[in-house]
C-alpha cells in the first residue's frame, strides 16, 4: 500500500467482512496507520461520524449498520494483559459488539474469539500489511474483496 488512502481502503474491506462479535487486533509502530485502518473498518461497518484515535480516552464507541456497536480501543497507554476483560469489553463482544483494538499485541486471552490480527509497518515509500487470519476469517475477507 502506498499510503493513507490505501490503508483506509484496506480497512474498509475488513469492515465489510466483519460480523457481530468480531475482534480486530491492529499492531504496528506509532504513527504507522492503525487509526487510519480503524477509520476504514468503521466506514465498512457503516459508521458515518468521524473516527479519531482513542489514545487518551482508551475507548470510543460507534453505532454500526449491523445494529451492534464498534468498540475502538487503544491500548497504547495501558499495561495490557486483562484490560479488555476488566473493562467489560470482552463481555460486550460476547453480546455482539465488534472490537477494533490498536496495540493489540498487548491484549491477552483472546484465542476463543478468533481475532483477526493485522500488522502495519513502514516499507520504503509506503506501508506493508501482514495478517494472521483463521480459515473462517480468510473466507470472509475474500468475500469482502481481499486476496491472500
Amino acid at each position: 500500500m502506498a499510503g493513507e488512502a490505501e490503508t483506509e481502503e484496506f480497512g474498509l474491506r475488513i469492515g465489510h467482512s466483519m460480523v457481530a462479535s468480531s475482534i480486530l487486533l491492529l499492531d504496528g509502530e506509532l504513527g504507522v496507520g492503525k487509526t487510519t485502518m480503524a477509520r476504514g473498518v468503521a466506514r465498512g461497518l457503516g459508521v458515518e461520524e468521524p473516527v479519531t484515535s482513542p489514545t487518551f480516552l482508551t475507548l470510543k464507541v460507534y453505532q454500526t449498520r449491523l445494529g451492534v456497536v464498534l468498540l475502538h480501543v487503544d491500548l497504547y497507554r495501558v499495561d495490557g494483559g486483562d484490560y479488555l476483560e476488566e473493562q467489560g469489553i470482552l463481555e460486550a463482544v460476547d453480546e455482539g459488539a465488534i472490537a477494533a483494538v490498536e496495540w493489540g499485541e498487548k491484549a491477552a486471552g483472546l484465542e476463543r474469539y478468533d481475532p483477526l490480527e493485522v500488522r502495519i509497518r513502514e516499507d520504503g515509500d509506503g506501508r506493508r500489511v501482514s495478517w494472521n487470519a483463521s480459515p473462517e476469517w480468510k473466507e470472509r475477507l475474500e468475500r469482502g474483496g481481499l486476496e491472500f
